[in-house]
C-alpha cells in the first residue's frame, strides 16, 4: 500500500534591521545564525528522506578502538560505505541506510544512529546482551545493535531530533556532515511555495528560530489547516510517500 506524507514548512520572513545596534548585534551573531540555519536544513532533510523511505530497523552502531581511531569519523564512515557497496553487490543485496553521526558524552569520540532497510533478518542474530545484531558489522566495524521499525513516521520524528546544535556546530567547525545516506533514495516533490495567513493553531513537529515543520498523513488533513488563515510566513509544501 502506498502511504502519502505532507509536509508543512513555515520559515520565519526576516525583518529589516532598524538601527546600527541590530546591526552590530547581527555581525555578533552571525556564526549563531549560521548554525541555527544548518540546524534547520539538517532537520528537514533527514525528515524528509526518513518519511519518503520505508524502514525495517532502527539502527545504532559504534566505532570500535581496535580498529579506528574513533575521533576520525569520516575515515570509519569511508571504509563502511564502501564495505556495504562490496557486500549488497557479492550477496544481490540492496541494503540502504540514513545515518546520523554523534558524539560520545567526552566530544571527542564517535557512534551513529540511524535506519536501515533491505536487510535480510535472517542475516542478524541475538547477542549475548540481548540485541539484534549484524554479526559481519560488528566482525569488521564494532558493536551494533537493531530494533524493528513499526511506524514509519514515529521513527522518522525520532531520528531527527539526534540533530542538535552541538553536531551542528561540531560539522560546521570540522567540515563534517550532519547526516550520511545512501544513493537513490526517494525524496519529496514540491507542490506548492508560497505566502500564508492562518488563525488556526497548529502544534509543530519540529520548531527553531528559523522554521516550524508539521506533517500530515492525507491531503485531507492537511486541507483543514488552511480553513482559516494568520501567521506571516513564507510557505512550502511537499509530498513524499513510501
Amino acid at each position: 500500500m502506498t502511504v502519502g506524507y505532507y509536509k508543512l514548512a513555515l520559515i520565519r520572513k526576516s525583518n529589516k534591521l532598524k538601527d546600527e545596534e541590530k546591526i552590530i548585534n547581527t555581525i555578533k551573531n552571525t556564526n549563531e545564525n549560521k548554525l541555527l540555519n544548518n540546524l534547520c536544513r539538517a532537520s528537514t532533510n533527514i525528515l524528509e528522506i526518513a518519511m519518503c523511505n520505508k524502514w525495517d530497523f532502527f539502527f545504532t552502531g559504534t566505532i570500535s578502538s581496535l580498529k579506528y581511531d574513533r575521533s576520525n569519523f569520516d575515515a570509519f564512515y569511508k571504509d563502511f560505505s564502501k564495505w556495504l557497496t562490496n557486500y549488497n553487490y557479492k550477496n544481490g543485496y540492496k541494503i540502504k541506510y540514513l545515518i546520523i553521526p554523534e558524539l560520545h558524552k567526552d566530544k571527542l569520540n564517535w557512534h551513529m544512529h540511524g535506519l536501515i532497510s533491505n536487510l535480510p533478518r535472517n542475516i542478524l542474530m541475538i547477542n549475548k546482551f540481548g540485541y539484534l545484531d549484524w554479526p559481519e558489522y560488528t566482525e569488521r566495524f564494532g558493536f551494533c545493535s537493531f530494533a524493528d521499525v513499526y511506524d514509519n513516521k514515529g521513527i522518522s520524528l525520532y531520528v531527527t531530533k539526534y540533530i542538535r546544535k552541538d553536531i551542528i556546530d561540531t560539522s560546521l567547525q570540522t567540515g563534517k556532515h550532519s547526516y550520511y545516506c545512501s544513493k537513490g533514495l526517494k525524496r519529496a516533490t514540491t507542490i506548492f511555495t508560497g505566502r500564508i495567513t492562518s488563525t488556526t493553531p497548529l502544534e509543530f513537529d519540529f520548531v527553531n528560530d528559523f522554521c516550524k515543520i508539521k506533517t500530515f498523513n492525507t491531503e485531507q488533513d492537511l486541507k483543514e489547516y488552511f480553513k482559516d488563515a494568520t501567521l506571516y510566513e513564507h510557505l512550502k509544501i511537499s509530498k513524499g510517500g513510501i
